[in-house]
Parts: C-alpha cells; structure tokens; sequence
C-alpha cells in the first residue's frame, strides 16, 4: 500500500513539474472593475421564548447594485443562551439612506432565510427580519453600528425585537471587464 502511495505523490509531483501557464497579458484600466462591497462582524440578541435569550455573533456581505442599494449573504451562529447548534443564514436587501446630522449613516435591510437548531421553537424555519441600522465612519474603512430590528419565524413561535452591534470593513471587489 505505501508503493502506491509513493507512486501517486511521485506522478502528480512531475505533472506539476510539467504544467504549462500561459503568459499573462497586460489588462488595460478600462478593462478593470472596481465594485464596493462591505464585510460585516457583528452580535446580536433577541428573545427566543419568555424566559429566554440567545446571543448571535456572525457576518454579513455586502454586494453593491448602486450607490446606496446593495443585496448580500449573512450567517450568525449561537454565541450565549442554552441553544448551543442553533444557526441562521439565508440572503439579504437594503439599502443606505442620505446622512444625517453630517455623520450618521443610516440604512434599512430585510433578511430573508433559514433559521434553527439546538431545539429551538422555529417551526419550519423559514424567518424574516427587518432591521434599522445606523453607523458611524471610524475612517475610510472602519465603521461601528448599531441596529434594531424585528424577527419572525413565519410558522415557529420565535416572534421578537432584535438588537445588535457591529463592525464593518469598506473595500473594493476587483474584476477584469473581456474584452472580445
């Protein structure tokens, strides 16, 4: 068994050896495209029975379709309560709003997506949750937040108002625009 070991490590190592790449061609500015994007770090908390809370940290992206209106992923996992297992993801829409007071960058988002785990009262986990969040520019690439939302689980017993903070990092996504 070890000789066929060897044998494919040794075949596989001299294939690479042998490889050919293209050469790589200059791309043109024009040809490059430059879209923002935003990667999200946050918790959040909300009641998920009378007597009890979870906590949530996960991550949200960001894709932006216009200036202000963008789509995305998020993920939370449990963090503190007794449902350890309990996860939610699913897609995302918002959009941000003019600034106020000069600093204030507020924005209104919907999730739409999967929730449960850890025996949780979730029904079939199909949940929807409207959020209003407000961030504040640290520099050019940093932001801190806070939000307040609603969450409902469409046939679960989860109903509740969700609060979280936040941490974002603005960048820009790179692609090549084919020319053909």
């Amino acid at each position: 068994m070890t000789w066929l070991l060897a044998v494919t490590i040794g075949f596989f190592s001299l294939s690479a050896l042998s490889w050919e790449t293209p050469a790589a061609r200059p791309i043109a500015e024009s040809q490059i495209i430059k879209t923002p994007s935003e990667i999200l770090i946050g918790v959040k908390q909300y009641k998920i029975m009378d007597t009890e809370y979870i906590g949530l940290y996960g991550a949200r992206h960001k894709n932006f379709l216009t200036e202000n209106l963008y789509w995305g992923e998020f993920g939370y996992g449990a963090l503190s309560g007794k449902r350890s297992g309990y996860l939610e993801g699913g897609l995302m829409m918002g959009t941000h709003l003019p600034v106020f007071f000069g600093y204030f960058e507020p924005e209104c988002l919907i999730f739409f997506g999967a929730g449960g785990g850890g025996s949780a009262p979730q029904g079939g986990g199909l949940l929807v949750n409207p959020v209003f969040a407000v961030s504040m520019p640290i520099n050019e690439r940093f932001e801190i937040g806070a939000e307040v939302g609603y969450i409902h689980f469409i046939n679960g017993d989860i109903s509740s108002i969700t609060f979280g903070v936040s941490g974002t990092l603005n960048f820009l996504e790179l692609g090549v625009r084919h020319e053909n």
